[in-house]
């Protein structure tokens, strides 16, 4: 799934990230996974690292399937908490 999403930042204008979803073996139950920050960030890496967190947590006998999501942005460009949404 891919998903822009319109951010209002301090300097009042309006700025789009782009954000990406991926679930891999969640069927009948949650996804564990994490968010990436990187302004190269793909759909086939988010791909992968959601298959990989499937392999990490089925090794450990845990009830989740694998997701990831990807945000498109430059995390050094931004001050945590200074963006707000629109």
């Amino acid at each position: 799934m891919e998903v822009s999403v319109p951010v209002k930042m301090d300097n009042g204008q309006t700025k789009v990230f782009y954000w990406i979803s991926r679930a891999a073996q969640c069927v009948a139950r949650p996804g564990k996974g994490g968010l990436r920050y990187h302004p190269n960030v793909t759909l086939d890496e988010v791909k992968a690292l959601a298959a990989w967190m499937t392999w990490k947590t089925a090794t450990v006998n845990l009830p989740y399937g694998g997701a990831k999501g990807g945000i498109i942005c430059d995390p050094k460009a931004h001050v945590q908490g200074r963006a707000r949404t629109a």
